[in-house]
């Protein structure tokens, strides 16, 4: 088949007489069979974006951005600006994963003064969740300031994951530093009193944490 001195060979292949590269409208399909700009720029097909040099399912390069939605070289998906992705009626293939964190935040209230070893909180995890590094995202605070130094400690069973104080003087406390920790269905976990004041109680807290999983 002809089209304007191009030729569509049996096996499909769009090629001019010649050999040389075919040109649509400024869009480039070279020999290879490589979609390119003549400029070298990015090709737009009805608000896709291929990028120079790379091809949709590319694992490297320049990202690919549909309706907005950007794929960059490392497979993650994101919006081009950074906000959240909405997905309505896109089917992930079985290959692929969209991991998505929902938040899993878990609090409490001593409301009286704790003695050494207190057990202010203590359960048994039904599914997996994660505290974030450091704590990011958690507070604690008490109805008064404290009298003396009081320090609550987080364990995962036996293990300790970390801890918070308040210092003397303040309502408000420091989260120390700790790893990121996931915490596994039957995992029990205890928030226990280790330092006390004893004039202390309303004490809330409330640890950030979420629960992290793939969707396919």
């Amino acid at each position: 088949m002809f089209i304007d001195g191009m030729i569509l060979t049996d096996s499909g292949v769009i090629k001019t007489q010649n050999n040389l590269p075919v040109i649509l409208d400024g869009v480039r399909l070279s020999d290879g069979s490589t979609i390119a700009n003549i400029s070298g720029g990015s090709v737009r097909i009805d608000g896709i974006e291929l990028t120079a040099g790379t091809t949709l399912a590319s694992s490297g390069g320049g990202a690919v951005k549909i309706d907005g939605i950007e794929l960059p070289a490392t497979k993650t998906l994101a919006m081009a600006d950074a906000s959240p992705v909405l997905i309505d009626g896109i089917k992930v293939p079985e290959s692929k994963s969209i991991q998505i964190n929902i938040p899993y935040d878990i609090g409490s209230t001593m409301l009286s003064a704790a003695t050494v070893d207190t057990i202010v909180t203590r359960f048994v995890a039904v599914r997996s969740f994660v505290i974030p590094a450091n704590f990011a995202g958690s507070r604690a605070n008490a109805s008064k300031v404290a009298a003396s130094v009081a320090t609550f400690v987080l364990k995962r069973n036996e293990s300790t994951v970390g801890s918070f104080s308040f210092a003397v003087g303040s309502a408000v406390a420091v989260f120390g530093s700790c790893a990121a920790t996931t915490f596994s269905a039957g995992d029990t976990v205890t928030l226990t009193a280790t330092v006390v004041d004893s004039t202390m109680d309303n004490m809330n807290y409330t640890l950030a944490g979420s629960i992290v999983d793939s969707v396919q």
